[in-house]
């Protein structure tokens, strides 16, 4: 009796397959992006990018790590909230980069103090990022 070679994979591997791909794709099109805008944290991720009439908006967020409270030094992890806030982003052509940044608000286990998160690429009370010149 002979035996069959399959010469295709079967449909639940190609999908798979399919979905790494993409998922492949759209991070290496995030990373690029945080490239772009010379976003040098690491922990800051793209949500989404569109276009607009005269504008691009960049939506970002940031993902869950020990901060160090400025009071009493203790690190957290512990969410109390969230906060978006509006930067000016680099200008590359005739068109303005808006960047929604969904900030992280943390609070302290120790001394219930609450604080934000700190960022390389906005310092704090700033509207535009480091990277643009004024």
């Amino acid at each position: 009796m002979e035996t069959k070679k399959y010469t295709q994979f079967p449909l639940s591997v190609t999908l798979e397959l399919s979905r790494q791909k993409e998922w492949e794709r759209k991070r290496v099109h995030h990373h690029f992006i945080t490239e772009l805008l010379g976003i040098k944290d690491t922990h800051v991720d793209v949500w989404d990018i569109r276009e607009e009439e005269n504008y691009f908006i960049a939506e970002l967020f940031t993902k869950q790590r020990k901060q160090k409270c400025p009071f009493c030094g203790e690190r957290t992890k512990r969410m109390h909230g969230y906060r978006w806030q509006s930067v000016q982003g680099p200008a590359f052509t005739t068109k303005e980069i808006h960047i929604s940044l969904r900030k992280r608000r943390y609070i302290s286990t120790s001394c219930h103090h609450t604080f934000y998160e700190r960022l390389q690429m906005i310092q704090r009370y700033q509207r535009c990022m480091a990277s643009v010149p004024l």
